[in-house]
């Protein structure tokens, strides 16, 4: 657990019976500790007892000297910053230049598709852009080719979870462009966004819905096509908080999401409405995106706890500032688009289609029970693993199990995330080995008996993605452990600096170019950015004529 300093000046005044300074920003939980402390000597000692049996928060509050007053609300983000950083991979796992250098020549598709999104969406960060091409050929796969690890068997889906600010960072734009290839190639796999536990375990049984009499023949033929790849689908979903949302109606759904990524045989559910209902070989891909702030409100302990939040592959961005450029329709942007289009809908007609549901259907009681455990079942293939791959999987994983080590300073949050990124890593090499695979079949079909190979090239690439992906996700917690009063703060600092030299802004420019809607809130934190020594308060009279007003400028360090 971390507290801010202030919480820790807080907790260190109380059990030295020293009076706190009035408006001291407290947390909800440091709040309602200490309070009663001051007239109940049984609840002062209960706290000191709650200090002294945690480690991280009894290291922090010893180390706070309350002669100095309570700390600025600017050091909390120091502190948290510090506190999340990522830990640095253990040297015998680190990649050699040889290798980064060749993993620049695999994953041809990987990288026009990149490429692409950068013209259609420009302003939405690099990382977010980047995980849509894995994605696709992931769901385009439907867990039809696999690596055999002692441990488990691992197929392609994917989860990614992208995390950022409304509207500056496009992420509506970049999920249309990605969902837009999905749809004019293999539109099939996608299920709607929206969907309660019972009718997303329906879809993925190949349940018929229950208008199905009244849908067009197209939207039938729709339908079946769908059926066919039943537990093998994705989702793309604009504001995934609605995911995380603990409505009595979505009881059920986390626990089934983290069976579907596990990618297991079978999932039988029984259900009072529907009777039970089969999920043959499922293996579901998401793909999503919300903010920091609504990924907080609708997130709680047990999300981490569970396992459930490490499936995910926690996206923010590492841009501060995205330049806003206009779009327009090129011709290389579409023909891109289209090469695209089909070498995904290639990599999709390279593995094994399944039989149609109903195809293999008899009128005898004995052989339908026998064909219709065989046409649910999917052939899958074994993809080939170069010797070398294995054990740069192995060092890897290796190295990121012995961060998890309870002695190092690691958020407890992110235990199980460390433990599932040399998986996430295998999935993407898969993917990477699968894409140039087919790319160099050059429009044939694969022999009989033919698989993908993982080399330590695809294997490097996918290793450096998931290290971005431990990054960002420290940025997550980071963006989530950083209090209001704290992003005002480094809001007005950023306004400011920006501001042009001659003109410095005042309280009410920075108001407006903020955003921030309380003006108290506004001025209290610029005057306390002027009491930390960040903000200087200046005279702006534009024209030397008359009344002035007080701006304020950001104070330089010295060097």
């Amino acid at each position: 657990m971390v507290i801010t300093h202030t919480d820790a000046y807080a907790l260190r005044m109380i059990t030295e019976s020293k009076p706190l300074p009035p408006d001291l920003p407290l947390s909800p939980i440091v709040s309602a500790l200490i309070e009663g402390t001051a007239n109940h000597p049984e609840r002062l000692t209960l706290l000191r007892a709650i200090i002294g049996a945690n480690p991280d928060i009894c290291g922090h509050v010893s180390s706070i000297n309350v002669e100095q007053g309570p700390p600025h609300l600017v050091d909390e983000e120091k502190h948290v910053r510090e506190y999340l950083k990522m830990p640095d991979l253990p040297r015998e796992a680190r990649l050699d230049e040889r290798l980064i250098k060749e993993s620049e020549k695999v994953g041809r598709y990987q990288d026009d598709f990149t490429r692409w999104m950068q013209m259609v969406s420009p302003t939405t960060p690099q990382l977010f852009l980047e995980s849509g091409g894995i994605w696709t050929v992931g769901l385009a796969i439907a867990k039809r080719c696999y690596l055999n690890f002692t441990f488990d068997d691992v197929f392609p889906n994917l989860y990614f979870l992208w995390l950022a600010p409304t509207t500056y960072y496009h992420k509506t734009t970049a999920l249309k462009a990605i969902a837009q290839i999905i749809r004019s190639s293999i539109p099939h796999l996608l299920l709607p966004e929206a969907m309660t536990p019972e009718v997303l375990m329906a879809k993925l049984a190949g349940l018929k819905p229950i208008n199905h009499r009244s849908l067009s023949a197209k939207e039938k033929a729709a339908e079946a096509a769908g059926a066919q790849f039943a537990g093998q689908r994705g989702i793309i979903v604009d504001e995934a908080s609605k995911m995380f949302i603990s409505k009595k109606y979505m009881e059920g759904y986390q626990e089934l999401i983290m069976q579907l990524f596990d990618a297991p045989d079978r999932i039988d559910r029984e259900l009072r409405t529907e009777g039970m209902m089969n999920m043959y070989d499922p293996a579901l891909s998401i793909i999503g995106a919300t903010t920091p702030s609504l990924l907080h409100k609708n997130i709680n302990s047990e999300a981490w706890e569970s396992g459930f939040m490490a499936r995910f592959a926690l996206l923010s961005p590492k841009e501060r500032d995205m330049e806003y450029v206009f779009v327009k329709s090129t011709a290389e942007a579409r023909s891109l688009r289209e090469s695209l289009e089909k070498r995904l809908l290639a990599i999709y007609e390279a593995f094994p289609m399944p039989p149609k549901r109903d195809e293999s259907r008899s009128t005898t009681a004995k052989s339908t029970a026998a064909k219709v455990v065989k046409q649910e079942r999917i052939l899958k293939i074994e993809a080939r693993m170069d010797a070398a791959m294995v054990k740069l999987f192995e060092g890897y994983a290796r190295a990121l199990h012995s961060l998890t080590n309870p002695q190092i300073a690691l958020d407890e949050r992110l235990r199980g995330n460390y433990g599932r990124f040399p998986v996430m890593a295998a999935k993407i090499a898969l993917n990477l080995a699968v894409m140039d695979w087919v790319d160099d079949l050059g429009g044939k079909k694969p022999a009989k008996g033919a698989a993908p190979t993982v080399t330590p090239a695809h294997w490097a690439k996918a290793q450096l993605m998931v290290e971005e992906y431990r990054e960002s996700a420290h940025r997550v917690l980071t963006e989530m452990n950083v209090s209001m009063d704290i992003r005002y703060e480094q809001k007005i600092l950023d306004f400011v600096s920006k501001a042009p030299a001659e003109r410095p802004p005042s309280k009410r420019d920075i108001q407006r170019g903020t955003g921030i809607k309380d003006r108290k809130d506004v001025y209290a934190s610029v005057d306390a950015l002027v009491k930390a020594g960040l903000l200087k308060l200046v005279i702006r009279n534009t024209t030397g004529r008359g009344p002035t007003t007080e701006a304020y400028v950001v104070v330089k360090k010295q060097p």
